[in-house]
C-alpha cells in the first residue's frame, strides 16, 4: 500500500486528507508503474503488486506550492507495517 497527502501544519496529514485535495489517477495527477500493477483503493492510496524485482512507480502532478508526505507499508493477514519515507 502506497498512501500520499499534503503535509499540514498541525496533525497526521493521512487523516487530514480530503478528494478534494488530490485523487491520485484523475485530473493532473498521473500514476505510471513499471514492472507492477497498480490499483487505486481510494483517492490518496494505491495497492503495488510487484511482477519483477525491479519495478518502478511514478505519480506526478502534485501543487508545487505543497510538500507530499509518502507512506508505504506492507500488508500482512494480521495487520499492515508502515513505514514514513
Amino acid at each position: 500500500m502506497v498512501d500520499a497527502a499534503y503535509r499540514t501544519r498541525s496533525g497526521n496529514p493521512f487523516r487530514k486528507y480530503h478528494d478534494l485535495d488530490f485523487v491520485i489517477g484523475e485530473g493532473e495527477i498521473l500514476l505510471r508503474g513499471e514492472g507492477a500493477a497498480l490499483r487505486q483503493i481510494a483517492g490518496n492510496r494505491i495497492s503495488v503488486t510487484p511482477a519483477s524485482p525491479d519495478f518502478t512507480i511514478s505519480v506526478s502532478g502534485f501543487d508545487r506550492r505543497r510538500d507530499v508526505v509518502v507512506r508505504i507499508g506492507e500488508m500482512t493477514d494480521d495487520a499492515a507495517k508502515t513505514q514514513l519515507h
